[in-house]
């Protein structure tokens, strides 16, 4: 049996998704760009390496709590509406 999913944004949904969004733009992509044109590994993993820079500003950001349960030290953010919102960016271009 299927079970219905609420799909609908919550304000703090829609501006975390903002957000996320734009730090995507403005800091992973350019990361990932550099990795990419990286001579070596050795670049990468220096801990100045743009990438690892953006891993310090994620962080300092807390996208990496934003599931968690408060319990744990998360932001308890609903997995359902993040990750799986049939209407996300992501899922458009994956049709």
């Amino acid at each position: 049996m299927y079970q219905e999913i609420d799909i609908s944004l919550t304000d703090e949904h829609r501006l975390l998704k903002e957000s996320a969004h734009r730090f995507a733009r403005d800091v992973i992509r350019p990361a990932a760009r550099d990795a990419d044109a990286a001579p070596d590994l050795d670049y990468i993993l220096h801990p100045d390496s743009s990438w690892w820079e953006a891993k310090r500003q994620a962080r300092h950001l807390d996208y990496h709590l934003a599931v968690l349960p408060p319990g744990a030290g998360g932001l308890g953010l609903d997995i359902k509406r993040t990750c799986c919102n049939p209407r996300s960016d992501l899922a458009q271009r994956l049709r």
